[in-house]
């Protein structure tokens, strides 16, 4: 950490402008402890996890499932692209596709979001009335 003098010299060589005198002062900064509550993220991604819902559910076709969730075509192909070669999904005939064991399990620990309560502290600039990012 730089001392007074350093810094007072260092406001000294600004062209145009000359220190007279400084003097250290404290100035308020505010620390509160904020209680929060937090969702700790399941493994599963949010569109991942529910296309493999839809596909638990029966809807078993790429069109199906982009038509109950109303999400681009692409999005949805692509998911069930991935499950594919995660194998937590198979093919189930022409343009069809359903769970694996291993999709069923993946689905299943997915859902398990927990809440976690947590004291973070937050630190308020007395002056400016800011958020300290620190």
């Amino acid at each position: 950490m730089r001392e007074a003098y350093e810094i007072a010299e260092s406001m000294d060589r600004r062209p145009g402008y000359s220190v007279v005198a400084y003097r250290e002062v404290g100035l308020p900064v505010f620390r509160f402890s904020v209680l929060m509550t937090l969702q700790e993220e399941g493994t599963l991604g949010v569109i991942e996890e529910f296309v493999l819902r839809c596909l638990r559910r029966g809807i078993n076709t790429v069109d199906e499932i982009q038509k109950f969730l109303g999400l681009p075509r692409e999005v949805v192909a692509q998911q069930v692209g991935q499950g594919l070669s995660e194998n937590s999904v198979q093919s189930a005939g022409r343009l069809c596709y359903q769970l694996t064991g291993a999709g069923k399990e993946r689905l299943d620990g997915s859902g398990k979001a927990r809440l976690i309560s947590d004291q973070v502290p937050v630190f308020v600039d007395g002056v400016t009335r800011k958020v300290i990012w620190a």
